[in-house]
């Protein structure tokens, strides 16, 4: 009896043993099967972690590239920035030169135009002048003239009344009609150099200057020159007192000098 509980007592202790290194076995086995599968997923953390370092490491080149293109394009336009400024400067001393040359270059015009102004008013105090001379003495001449006619008409009484030499009156006579004559046409010449002058002197221009972008100022500046031809043609021709050369001469210096050139409209 004592040996059959041995046994079953030994029996039992094997039985247990056996449970004991079984549960052991399956523990181990469930503890390296679960360590297997943590490796096992911290590598493919590891291999999708190295693929996004090294995705991300491309993508660092390719910024690290774009960056160096940007810095050259910086650089590049640093230098162009640098090349306006310069240009930007020359630029502005070339202007400022061009401001006071422009300032001095209008002083200079204004005391040109002041002087202008003066000769005009000097030469037309000279003219009118000359002209009221002219006339003074066309009214004398008128005077004498009639004072001839008067001593030639006496003279005429006084042969005919006496009409002792008719050859000797007809001769008179001739005279007498030439000298009217004379008189008379220097009378008239000198009225139409004084209507010529006075239509020049209306057509208000100045020979030295010529307003190009003028029409009507530049048909009365050809109109003028014309009416100075023309006065200076009747003066030759008919050989009159040189004090109407004065006018003439006044203004033809004006037109062989060097005409100013303007552009001016009303």
């Amino acid at each position: 009896m004592y040996s059959y509980i041995a046994t079953l007592h030994g029996k039992s202790r094997l039985t247990v043993s056996a449970v004991a290194v079984f549960t052991l076995v399956v523990t181990l086995t469930i503890t390296v099967v679960w360590q297997h599968y943590q490796h096992q997923e911290r590598i493919e953390q590891l291999v999708e972690k190295e693929a996004i370092i090294v995705d991300q490491r491309d993508q660092i080149n390719e910024l690290l590239v774009e960056l160096d293109h940007q810095g050259q394009d910086v650089i590049e336009l640093e230098g162009n920035v640098s090349l306006a400024s310069e240009l930007l400067a020359d630029n502005n001393l070339t202007v400022n030169l061009l401001n006071e040359k422009l300032e001095q270059l209008l002083e200079d015009n204004a005391d040109k135009d002041a002087a202008l102004r003066l000769m005009k008013l000097d030469y037309q105090r000279n003219l009118s002048k000359e002209r009221s001379k002219g006339k003074a003495r066309i009214r004398s001449s008128e005077h004498a003239l009639a004072q001839e006619r008067e001593a030639l008409a006496l003279q005429e009484a006084n042969v005919n009344s006496k009409m002792g030499d008719v050859d000797d009156w007809e001769k008179k006579k001739a005279e007498f009609d030439k000298l009217y004559a004379s008189s008379a046409l220097e009378v008239e010449n000198e009225k139409r150099i004084d209507k010529l002058m006075a239509q020049f002197n209306h057509l208000r221009v100045d020979l030295n200057v010529v307003n190009e972008c003028d029409k009507d100022y530049l048909y009365r500046y050809n109109e003028a020159k014309s009416v100075l031809n023309h006065i200076r043609t009747f003066i030759q021709k008919y050989e009159m007192k040189q004090e109407y050369y004065f006018f003439v001469i006044s203004n033809d210096s004006q037109i062989t000098s060097q005409n100013r050139k303007i552009c001016f409209k009303d």
